[in-house]
């Protein structure tokens, strides 16, 4: 009965790590995982936008939409008016799970804007790459084809 305290201590040790695993994989399984920000091309967001299952918001600015004009099926949704968050959350119905997808000019702002929302407790937020007139990463909207609505 009588054991070596080495033999205890590994025991215990033993034990308490066993305890403490079953306490950690109870509470993974009750906390989702975070979202991970998604970046898709154009077509797949003009496709998704088509079928109703994104939300598109243009987050640059009037001046902006009057150059370029809007992708199709696009919300327009000033990044810098002060009610950009009250009028995402009306667009989305209050559901921050809800997939967005965020088009500026180049999807340099939609990044910041993704990160930020993200942090903010969305979960669907999806980057357009190349944005509206496209980078080193994609073409963009416009070259890709897709319509544009005009603002002028």
């Amino acid at each position: 009965m009588n054991q070596p305290r080495s033999a205890f201590v590994r025991r215990q040790f033993l034990a308490l790590s066993l305890a403490a695993l079953s306490l950690c994989g109870t509470a993974m399984a009750q906390t989702p995982p975070p979202a991970m920000p998604v970046n898709m091309n154009s077509p797949e967001i003009a496709k998704l936008v088509a079928e109703k299952k994104i939300i598109l918001v243009d987050i640059r600015t009037p001046d902006e939409w009057a150059e370029t004009g809007i992708a199709e099926g696009a919300h327009k949704l000033d990044m810098t008016d002060p009610l950009f968050l009250a009028k995402l959350a009306k667009l989305t119905g209050n559901k921050r799970n809800e997939p967005v997808a965020l088009i500026c000019r180049t999807a340099s702002r939609t990044r910041v804007v993704q990160s930020y929302l993200m942090q903010s407790g969305h979960t669907n937020i999806v980057n357009v790459e190349g944005g509206m007139v496209g980078n080193s990463a994609d073409k963009g909207w416009i070259k890709h084809g897709l319509k544009v609505v005009s603002e002028k």
